[in-house]
């Protein structure tokens, strides 16, 4: 049954005071919520045993004194509990929390590290215990917040909070598989009526490079596998983590989420069907959008090195059907806007964003551990 308002916890300011008028009134609730059950020994798990006058209780088993808040954020406190307690309705009540120098004002405490030692125990024990890590493909990035301020500049501040965030990205793997198939059983068998005979005429003439692909590829799954088996998982651990999530998120975030994971494969698939539009007798769209999918996305099911040619090699081979003498300037137009635009464009940002630590960190594939340790580094400053 879950916790009602009122009769579990205080609904008000007026009704915390009430319920909570000295630190005596405060153990009784923290002894009804540690053991509704009934007391028991934490030593030998004895079940009887009496009060004593220092608010501690002696099993009769094995004569063990322990206390309602040891082991506890308030284990070991000189801070009365009413205290306590009315930090916990300031951090909760407040719609944008409260900061350890509003809780100070607000509470009267003596000193500043008082409220931020109480905050700390308080943010720490809101987090889950045994939570997963975040894995697969994160995306990191970092702000300040605090609005404008004067005589600063870049990423000069005095009074702003920085703030970083990492995001998991669970629904990747769910939307490109689910395109993937729905383009596999609504135009596959057009794109091979187009392409196939002469992928067929190319293939075979080019039987050595279809082996060394084949074989290649095989190479590089068993290593993937082998050596780096995380990232031989991802693709099932996203999409378990994915139906996890979708059970305890709010359905919005999730639904955005796939809206928006759908647009950008699908923005990524279309460039090849808009620019072949330009040719005179251009292969059929549904044809386009299948071939430009498995050439774009294959490589998350088949590690391919597509950075040695793989991708040109299907183009040029005849999988996208017959272009006309234009395929190959629609090659380098296609690689161009799908790849080293977006890289590009991604790479300017970036220095001019983050500057070039930043970028060289994204190069060495040490983006996500640099930003969350220049972020922890700058939060231990102001901290």
């Amino acid at each position: 049954m879950s916790p009602t308002v009122g009769r579990d916890y205080p609904g008000s300011y007026g009704e915390l005071l009430a319920w909570f008028p000295d630190d005596e009134a405060c153990r009784d609730y923290l002894d009804w919520l540690r053991w509704r059950g009934g007391w028991r020994c934490p030593a030998c798990d004895g079940e009887r045993g009496w009060l004593l006058a220092s608010g501690r209780r002696e099993c009769a088993d094995c004569a063990r004194q322990t206390s309602v808040t040891a082991g506890t954020i308030f284990d070991h406190a000189r801070t009365p509990l009413t205290v306590w307690f009315a930090a916990a309705w300031q951090m909760t009540s407040q719609k944008h929390g409260v900061s350890a120098l509003g809780l100070q004002r607000a509470l009267g405490l003596g000193s500043y590290q008082t409220a931020w030692a109480m905050l700390h125990r308080y943010r720490k024990a809101m987090v889950r215990p045994g939570r997963e890590r975040l894995s697969g493909l994160v995306e990191v990035d970092e702000a300040y917040v605090g609005g404008t301020e004067e005589g600063a500049t870049g990423r000069e501040t005095e009074t702003k909070a920085l703030v970083a965030i990492a995001v998991e990205t669970v629904v990747m793997w769910a939307v490109n598989i689910a395109v993937g198939v729905w383009l596999a059983v609504k135009y596959a068998p057009e794109w091979w009526q187009a392409a196939g005979p002469a992928l067929t005429r190319h293939s075979r003439h080019a039987w050595p490079w279809v082996i060394a692909i084949v074989v290649t590829g095989a190479i590089a799954w068993w290593v993937v596998r082998r050596y780096a088996p995380a990232l031989s998982h991802s693709m099932r651990r996203g999409t378990r983590r994915l139906v996890v999530y979708a059970r305890r998120m709010p359905t919005w975030p999730m639904v955005m989420g796939l809206v928006t994971t759908f647009v950008s494969v699908m923005a990524r698939v279309s460039m090849l069907p808009v620019l072949a539009a330009t040719q005179m007798h251009a292969p059929p769209v549904g044809a386009l959008m299948f071939v430009s999918y498995t050439l774009i996305f294959g490589q998350l099911l088949l590690p391919t090195p597509s950075g040695a040619g793989v991708v040109e090699f299907g183009f040029l081979g005849g999988a996208v059907g017959n272009l006309g003498e234009g395929d190959k300037t629609l090659l380098l137009l296609w690689r161009f806007y799908a790849t080293v635009l977006l890289v590009g464009l991604g790479l300017v940002l970036g220095l001019f964003r983050y500057g070039p630590k930043a970028v060289e960190a994204i190069v060495e594939g040490k983006a996500a551990k640099a930003a969350l340790t220049a972020a922890g580094s700058e939060l231990r400053e102001e901290g």
